[in-house]
């Protein structure tokens, strides 16, 4: 039989084993010329073996079965690779459109240098009772040392009263410290704010805890634990401590309740009715805020008149601008209308103009080139 790799195999005909035996005459014939007689036995057992090897020259008349047979896979085979082509493309576009949309997405970028306008936090009333006055002392602002340069850096605000006025809590939350700080520093040391009062407030800024500190009272009327609602009565205004005169000294702590945490409590208690506040920002080229700057308010209708006046802040730990002004100079209660702002860097007078309204803070920004 012939073993053909395409196809079973299949009987020879007789006139293929008489054709295949004359051939195998004819080649034992031929060396037995050349070298000698062969033993018949490996004859015979050579013309037995034929049959196998003889499928060689007779698969020369195979090649119509082979060519028959080879093309058959072909055809069949590329018709499975031609989609493969045609799914190639379906995928590009496919792709291509999910792409598209992230040039889409690159303008928004353009949203972020531009930020949203600072937002008031007026979160907290007036911390004198009404036998009293909530107006804040111009002499000694926040962050400076006052109006001759002689006290300490200020890391709150001075409210002018009689002793024994009607101190009250600016918001509701728990009394975290209440008495004497004669062993506990409340301030920079102890025996600072004499009679003092911290309240946690119930209200956080943006995840933050939130403190207000009371100092020099001459009476605490509240413990710690104590909670308040806004307008109780924890005290009374004195002069202990290292005060000069009664006044109430009032801070508030932004993120912890130590003396490192304050910000200007301009910016969070309530404006008195009918009045604003100005937040600014005196910065050199590079945007730096510049300290210990005098700063000079004029009122529109008279910019050559001075009607008040403060300075930079100091860089002092624990004076810091506040989280969405960013200021290092304000001025509180300021009557609505038009202003205008001068300040000298270097001896070059710069300003800057501004409008105040009733209940928000006017944000103004002056910028040192040289």
């Amino acid at each position: 039989m012939i073993i053909n790799e395409n196809k079973s195999p299949r009987p020879l005909s007789n006139s293929g084993l008489l054709v295949g035996a004359i051939g195998l005459a004819v080649v034992v014939s031929a060396l037995s010329a050349g070298r000698g007689a062969l033993p018949a036995l490996e004859v015979m057992g050579t013309a037995t073996f034929t049959p196998t090897h003889t499928g060689t020259p007779t698969a020369t008349a195979t090649p119509t079965a082979t060519p028959t047979d080879t093309p058959s896979p072909t055809p069949s085979h590329t018709p499975t690779l031609t989609p493969t082509p045609t799914d190639t493309p379906t995928a590009t576009p496919t792709h291509t459109p999910t792409v598209t949309p992230v040039p889409s997405h690159t303008p928004t970028p353009t949203v972020t240098p531009t930020p949203l306008p600072p937002e008031d936090h007026y979160w907290l009333g007036q911390p004198i009772g009404p036998d009293g006055s909530n107006q804040i002392a111009h002499y000694y602002p926040y962050g400076t040392r006052g109006g001759e340069e002689e006290y300490l850096v200020h890391h709150g605000v001075d409210i002018v009263n009689p002793t024994g006025t009607t101190v009250v809590a600016v918001a509701s939350g728990v009394v975290a410290y209440a008495g004497d700080d004669h062993t506990l520093a409340v301030g920079p040391w102890i025996d600072f704010y004499g009679n003092a009062v911290m309240i946690e407030l119930d209200r956080q800024y943006k995840g933050e805890p939130l403190y207000v500190l009371y100092g020099h009272l001459s009476e605490v009327l509240v413990e710690e634990g104590q909670r308040l609602a806004t307008g109780d009565v924890l005290g009374k205004v004195g002069a202990t401590g290292i005060a000069l005169g009664p006044h109430l000294h009032f801070e508030v702590r932004v993120g912890g309740p130590t003396y490192a945490h304050t910000r200007n409590p301009e910016l969070w208690l309530a404006p008195s009715p009918g009045f604003g506040t100005i937040a600014g920002r005196l910065v050199d080229a590079e945007g730096n805020l510049i300290p210990q700057i005098l700063v000079t308010f004029h009122h529109a209708e008279t910019p050559d008149e001075r009607w008040q006046e403060t300075r930079t802040y100091y860089v002092e730990e624990g004076v810091a601008s506040d989280p969405e002004w960013g200021e290092n100079f304000t001025l509180g209660d300021v009557p609505p209308g038009e202003y205008v702002i001068k300040t000298r860097v270097n001896g070059r007078l710069y300003v800057a103009d501004t409008t105040v309204e009733a209940g928000q803070t006017a944000s103004v920004l002056i910028e040192v080139k040289d």
